[in-house]
């Protein structure tokens, strides 16, 4: 079966299994050389993708446990984050942290230890997580917390689905008194302007920022930094809104044969201009319901096919604070230089890092899209070297062609990980093609 991650490369002829009861799985380690877990095949490029076996978990999808007082959910690992909030929000409670997606699997945001738009505040999703259960290579179920097998437990979490196959896990929500966001919006003028607005937010929940990284001149890095908290049921009006809403509805999705619909980097250079002059007449704040502070691109199912069929690269970094403004200018700047298009490009403020493997540290993440092409992969090896140059790493959820090499420069961390997979056995058994590619 040919598999791919969201951003449909690279495609991979994998042997699948998709079992129904958790022995299935145990049957499958003892039957195959290599494998690894896949929830919704979110992940943009070939983590989640094993030759040997790849196993699908999204039939092993069943919410176990509520406590509606507590907040706790234990539920198994295949069970969506949407199927999550539909049962939590309307008993007054939300996931903790959230990725840009709500149809990634519990499974999925643990193994890649998703953050979302409050890390600096709330930290990534390990933060949630009260205990986990992992199948291993001798096909044996474990449960792990931080104080009981708390090994396993770090690595699991941003591991990459590299340590087990994750079974079932127990996470912390929290308390929220309606489903409505309140949110402001700060148009900027320049990528010093951009940081500057976001250092100073200390009292919204979530930031982001949308930065125009085909601007020029002085206008480089300029953008819309947004910012929301959760509304209080004294702040809203019940005469406008529902409580708890629900998700939005869905457009009509992208055809499977879609040509290639992402701008020319000319033409996106304009809309990009038309966009940020737009938003300086718009009302500074509103209120939106949560589906749409947190998930707007769910709204457009398959969007990852307007980039045509060759699919899209996405390169997401973190550089540390200290060395932040100079290398997101210098990538922005080797951008520029390029003339590739870029449809997307979001920053996040990130706070501390956690996690023996986990993606954040403290300091600035910046994600850009890229149709794939000879000239986009040819930019991103330069975006690499920046990165490395100023101290940053790359995420390897979103990653689909880094090299070995590079993965070694901007991680050193990577030769501990082996170091564990190889004691506890996990190298024998837990591979991807994203593992293979990067000799983990």
């Amino acid at each position: 079966m040919i598999l791919s991650g969201w951003g449909r490369y690279p495609r991979v002829d994998a042997r699948v299994f998709a079992p129904r009861v958790e022995t299935e799985i145990e049957q499958v380690i003892r039957s195959q050389r290599t494998l690894i877990g896949r929830g919704a095949g979110l992940a943009y490029g070939d983590c989640a993708i094993s030759v040997g076996a790849t196993v699908e978990m999204r039939r092993l999808a069943g919410i176990e446990l509520f406590d509606d007082a507590a907040g706790i959910l234990t539920a198994q690992a295949g069970v969506t984050l949407e199927d999550i909030i539909d049962l939590v929000l309307p008993r007054g409670w939300f996931p903790a942290v959230v990725p840009g997606t709500k149809g990634v699997t519990l499974g999925g945001m643990i193994a890649a230890d998703v953050h979302g738009k409050n890390h600096r505040t709330g930290g990534s999703f390990r933060e949630c997580v009260e205990w986990i259960e992992v199948m291993g290579a001798e096909g044996l179920v474990r449960r792990c917390s931080r104080h009981r097998e708390a090994l396993l437990f770090n690595f699991t979490i941003g591991g990459m689905g590299l340590t087990g196959v994750i079974l079932r896990a127990t996470i912390q929500l929290r308390r929220v008194e309606t489903g409505w966001m309140r949110r402001v919006k700060a148009p900027t003028n320049s990528l010093s302007c951009t940081l500057e607005v976001m250092e100073s937010l200390r009292d919204p929940q979530y930031t982001v920022a949308w930065v125009d990284a085909l601007a020029r001149g002085k206008e480089l890095g300029r953008g819309i930094v947004i910012s929301g908290s959760h509304l209080s049921e004294a702040e809203l009006s019940h005469n406008v809104y529902e409580r708890y809403p629900p998700a939005l509805d869905k457009c009509m999705s992208v055809p499977r044969c879609s040509p290639r619909l992402v701008p020319s980097a000319p033409l996106m250079g304009i809309l990009n201009g038309v966009y940020a002059r737009k938003s300086r007449l718009l009302p500074p704040d509103d209120v939106v319901d949560w589906d749409a502070f947190f998930f707007p691109l769910d709204r457009l199912p398959r969007w990852n096919r307007l980039y045509g069929r060759a699919g899209f690269i996405q390169h997401q970094c973190v550089i540390p604070l200290k060395n932040a403004e100079e290398g997101i200018r210098e990538l922005l700047g080797e951008i520029r230089k390029s003339n590739v298009s870029v449809p997307l490009a979001v920053l996040k403020r990130m706070g501390a890092e956690a996690g023996p493997f986990s993606f954040p540290m403290e300091g600035y993440s910046i994600a850009f899209d890229f149709a794939v092409s000879g000239r986009a992969l040819n930019l991103l090896a330069r975006l690499d070297d920046i990165v490395i140059q100023h101290g940053g790493r790359i995420y390897l959820a979103k990653d689909s062609r880094m090299s070995a090499v590079v993965l070694r420069q901007c991680d050193s961390r990577v030769a501990r990980f082996e170091q564990v997979r190889a004691n506890c056995g996990w190298d024998r058994v837990f591979n991807s093609v994203l593992s293979e590619r990067l000799k983990i």
